[in-house]
């Protein structure tokens, strides 16, 4: 069985955090060709770089898990149905929701992702060896700094921010 992520952007409009509704993030495996979802992609090199999540590889963890922000006004939004729970309450009981966490676009842009490198098994070497040492550039692939070039057009990267968890 595998691991999904569940991840949106939010910007900080005066003292309140608010959803990045738009479509404006490159869709990576459906008929859509963009969607309000970043960094959906089954990748498990980034959900091992964004939380250790499946870091099978020693892969350098940008942020341990610290649970959701606490004024995410989309986690306290209320569902609607049932005995209508905030999405948090509702998640805070999902027993398949796990690695909760959030991580600020400035601690993703302050990352060395050329300078930074890791042994990667995947890859086959001339030789007939395994494993490479490859940048983080490498190891992430090129939709995940795609994300991250539509984020940085959202705002001053203090101001920007992602959520997500794992199922």
């Amino acid at each position: 069985m595998g691991t999904d992520i569940k991840c949106w952007a939010e910007v900080r409009k005066g003292d309140k955090w608010e959803l990045v509704k738009d479509e404006i993030f490159p869709e990576y495996m459906s008929r859509k060709e963009y969607s309000s979802a970043c960094f959906s992609l089954r990748n498990y090199s980034v959900f091992s770089f964004l939380a250790g999540v499946r870091n099978e590889y020693g892969c350098h963890v940008l942020v341990m898990p610290r649970e959701f922000p606490q004024d995410s006004e989309f986690l306290h939004e209320k569902m609607p149905w049932g005995d209508k729970k905030t999405r948090q309450e509702e998640l805070e009981n999902d027993y398949d929701a796990f690695g909760k966490s959030y991580i600020m676009l400035k601690e993703l842009l302050d990352f060395k992702y050329d300078d930074e490198y890791i042994y990667d098994p995947r890859y086959r070497r001339d030789d007939g060896g395994i494993g490479q040492k490859v940048s983080y550039r490498q190891w992430l692939g090129e939709m995940f700094f795609r994300h991250l070039e539509v984020l940085k057009t959202l705002g001053d990267p203090k101001d920007v921010r992602i959520v997500f968890y794992f199922q």
